[in-house]
């Protein structure tokens, strides 16, 4: 379950990775750069909402083979498209593969572990580890030959992941009442406060993560300075990329830990407020100062994971896990897929740099939220 969340994880930083380099193909045109990004999220959040519903009726490992295949099948097509449209299509497809896995697998470590925050702070720290591995290796391998022969790796690793997945055990969980009951039962807990705030908050944090991500490895090789550099045949900027997600591995298993001693809402108010100051901070830096500001970024963004993942597993019944984690998944990556076009237009128009502060002013969008939920619990409590 480990290497199929970190296989996911990294193809969703796959695009954003490799995005200088496409650029030098299609006239570093920010718009149609975002564009490209907006359509794997987009396809992901799809997939995500209706993944999300088989996940309460089918085995893991039956679904995770989808996974494996249309990802296979996407990133293949995209490393032999001859147009930007094709291209497009081929990346819809590589979307739709990618936005399988985290219903299904969020709902199989929600159900079955009982250490439930540290089980996925575990399991958030290995979709950290996959994207941090993925911008080294691609960027270097891009750069010895193009973009085109990245992507054609990454879909052989796609095919490469099937044995691991028949090798999950697992099991349906159809308890509870019909598809009917069970949809209305959803809908009044997500109806409830205290859920819609952590759905709201994870949308806004969504959102400004994504639209960092996307030109991460950009911010890096262009404010950053770092470029087209290896050393010894491997990218300067895959590196230090790969450097800031493996920081926020370090940060998102350490939360998962202190979910087990701490309440999760108060960690999520405290993981929602930390990446504010740190991308504002982002956005006024160049050169060596931005690099040594980056890992606090990449801590800063990935805390929020485990507690939002916790706080659906202990709000809703488990027999809802599944479809709980499409609507976080569905909505999270439909919304954010618009931060791909946003940023695109903010580059184009007023700088690259003010991509970063304008994502920490919607990730802020959710702390009134946040204490408004914790101010009534505190009035509740006897």
């Amino acid at each position: 379950m480990a290497l199929a969340h970190a296989a996911a994880d990294a193809w969703l930083v796959l695009v954003p990775t490799l995005l200088f380099l496409i650029a030098r193909d299609y006239g570093n045109d920010y718009l149609f750069l975002g564009a490209l990004a907006n359509v794997v999220i987009a396809a992901n959040g799809i997939s995500a909402m209706a993944t999300g519903v088989l996940a309460d009726r089918y085995r893991p490992k039956v679904i995770l083979a989808g996974f494996s295949l249309l990802t296979a099948a996407g990133a293949l097509l995209a490393a032999f498209s001859p147009n930007a449209w094709l291209l497009a299509v081929s990346l819809a497809v590589f979307g739709l593969g990618a936005g399988i896995y985290h219903p299904v697998g969020l709902a199989a470590v929600t159900r079955h572990v009982a250490r439930r925050s540290e089980a996925l702070g575990i399991h958030a720290m290995a979709g950290e580890i996959g994207t941090a591995i993925l911008p080294t290796l691609m960027i270097s391998v891009a750069l010895a030959t193009n973009w085109r022969f990245a992507f054609g790796l990454a879909g052989v690793l796609s095919l490469a992941l099937l044995p691991f997945i028949r090798q999950i055990p697992s099991r349906a969980d159809t308890s509870g009442d019909g598809a009917g009951l069970q949809l209305g039962e959803l809908w009044a807990g997500v109806r409830s406060p205290k859920l819609a705030t952590v759905y709201i908050t994870a949308v806004c944090r969504e959102f400004g993560f994504a639209g960092t991500l996307v030109f991460l490895p950009t911010a890096v090789a262009v404010l950053g300075g770092l470029g087209e550099h290896r050393i010894l045949g491997v990218s300067t900027t895959g590196l230090w990329t790969s450097f800031v997600l493996l920081c926020g591995a370090l940060a998102a298993y350490a939360v998962g830990r202190a979910g087990e001693k701490s309440a999760l809402e108060r960690l999520l108010l405290l993981a929602t407020v930390t990446p504010i100051p740190m991308l504002v901070l982002m956005g006024q830096t160049r050169g060596t100062a931005l690099l040594a500001v980056l890992p606090f970024v990449g801590m800063s963004l990935s805390l929020s994971g485990p507690p939002v993942n916790g706080l659906i597993g202990k709000y809703l019944p488990e027999h809802l896990h599944g479809k709980g984690f499409a609507v976080l998944f569905g909505l999270g990556q439909t919304v954010s897929s618009l931060a791909g076009l946003l940023g695109g237009a903010v580059a184009g128009s007023l700088g690259l740099r003010w991509i970063f502060p304008i994502m920490a002013a919607f990730i802020a969008l959710s702390v009134p939220l946040q204490l408004a939920v914790l101010w009534n619990r505190s009035r509740q409590a006897p």
